[in-house]
């Protein structure tokens, strides 16, 4: 598992270096340095085990852990670190908006599916260890909340399509490393519908931007006016990623829902406001790029007719794993998630009923029906102005008299509140917060170790 994940590590390192300009080798070698100091932890967490608990073995190292938390006490909390690095967690999350200028599809590989999911992966292994031992998991669920809620904050503030998805990558890793924090069996099940939903929805939503910049010549959310009369086809399958990501009936929200619940009963009350208002950010941010898909009617030409069939096949590939994701959830819960689950904590993860999950399938069934209804037919509409609820100047600017009898042009232009959300403003709040946490977390747990005593 070590030998995985530098290697992850080095792959990263050569894709995002991949244009060799010179902020592609200055961020290759950010995220290098960032993801070296949580191998530097894997590594601590391997010296820790052979010393204490005298095994390699990850299955005994779990079974030891759970049965003596103050054994493993040093161990988990260093791999716990090694994750939270590889998740691109607050302080280290400056790696993954570097990445950003990778190639789109190595930001669809890396950071949406592979590279920033075998930091939550380590964590959900964790989890049963992180339940029974105080420190560890305060610190990971505490890493994690703020690294969500501030996150989805600067998401607001961003107009540039790729760090949108990138701050709502480490925001929903964040939300995946606090439920691997809780340790429960209902956390554990709600955390991997989180990352195997957000793996697909974030990989259809980078390839979506990579294709409209190659299109429109722009990846701002500002310059997608009109998208949906401009790339029919790609603004509906970018329409669907936003969707699976925030909305009712598609299978992020239920395992948000699952992810309440799990905090619910615990009664870990931080974390339930952290993911109120974190969610109540993410609604705002998604509404905006929605909402500019498809909020300005008119009738601009259709450049959608260069897009290169692999493209397509790439789009539709990854639109049809998200929706097969989103109407067999029941089946996939029963089939992979549970039997886990199970296995590990003798208990059912499933605290959503199976009725309610085939009701939501076939609400999504309904959905993708009618979003891409009519794609492909060559209807004759019939034009007329745009209606400006006053006297038309210029259609073509969206010129009207208004009622002093001068012209205002009517424009749709998104709210980024840089003053409030902005990242110079948060950024340092959630970095000295969690270095903090972090540093507290490894001298409580190497006190409490058997190495000091």
């Amino acid at each position: 598992m070590y030998t995985g994940w530098e290697v992850t590590t080095l792959c990263s390192f050569l894709l995002i270096g991949y244009t060799k300009t010179d902020e592609a080798i200055r961020n290759a070698f950010r995220q290098i340095i960032m993801n070296m100091a949580g191998g530097i932890g894997f590594l601590v967490a391997l010296y820790a085990c052979a010393l204490t608990m005298g095994t390699f073995s990850f299955y005994e190292f779990l079974v030891m852990g759970a049965n003596n938390p103050q054994l493993a006490a040093l161990a988990v909390t260093a791999l716990a670190f090694a994750g939270i690095t590889k998740a691109a967690q607050m302080p280290f999350h400056t790696w993954l908006l570097g990445a950003m200028v990778a190639p789109t599809p190595t930001s669809a590989l890396l950071h949406s599916s592979t590279m920033v999911k075998a930091g939550v992966f380590l964590l959900v292994k964790l989890a049963p260890v992180l339940h029974v031992s105080p420190a560890p998991s305060v610190m990971v669920m505490l890493v994690g909340g703020i690294t969500f809620v501030l996150c989805s904050f600067m998401a607001i503030s961003q107009s540039n399509a790729k760090r949108v998805l990138a701050y709502s990558t480490i925001a929903n890793l964040g939300l995946i490393v606090a439920c691997a924090g809780v340790g429960t069996a209902e956390a554990v099940w709600a955390a991997c519908f989180l990352i195997l939903f957000h793996a697909i929805a974030k990989s259809l939503l980078f390839l979506c931007v990579g294709t409209a910049e190659h299109h429109i010549g722009s990846r701002d959310i500002e310059d997608m006016d009109l998208l949906f009369d401009r790339m029919p086809r790609l603004a509906r399958f970018m329409m669907l990623g936003i969707m699976c990501m925030f909305i009712a009936p598609f299978g992020m929200l239920l395992a948000k829902w699952a992810t309440l619940v799990s905090f619910v009963d615990t009664h870990q009350v931080a974390l339930i406001i952290i993911l109120a208002f974190g969610s109540a950010a993410t609604f705002m941010f998604w509404a905006k790029w929605l909402g500019k898909l498809a909020g300005i009617a008119g009738t601009p030409d259709n450049v959608e007719v260069t897009v290169k069939p692999t493209e397509w096949v790439s789009l539709l590939l990854m639109a049809c794993l998200l929706v097969l994701a989103c109407v067999f959830l029941p089946v996939i819960s029963n089939v992979l998630v549970e039997p886990y689950v199970l296995s590990v904590y003798n208990l059912a993860g499933q605290d959503i009923s199976a009725d309610n999950l085939w009701l939501a399938s076939l609400c999504v069934i309904v959905v993708v029906i009618v979003l891409f209804a009519g794609v492909g037919k060559n209807q004759k509409k019939r034009k007329v102005n745009v209606y400006l609820a006053g006297v038309g100047r210029d259609d073509d600017t969206r010129s009207f008299q208004n009622s002093l009898s001068g012209t205002t042009q009517a424009t749709t232009r998104n709210w980024y509140m840089e003053s409030v959300f902005g990242e110079k403003r948060i950024a340092p709040v959630g970095v000295a917060f969690n270095s903090l946490i972090m540093a507290a977390t490894f001298v409580i747990s190497y006190l409490a170790s058997p190495l000091f005593l």
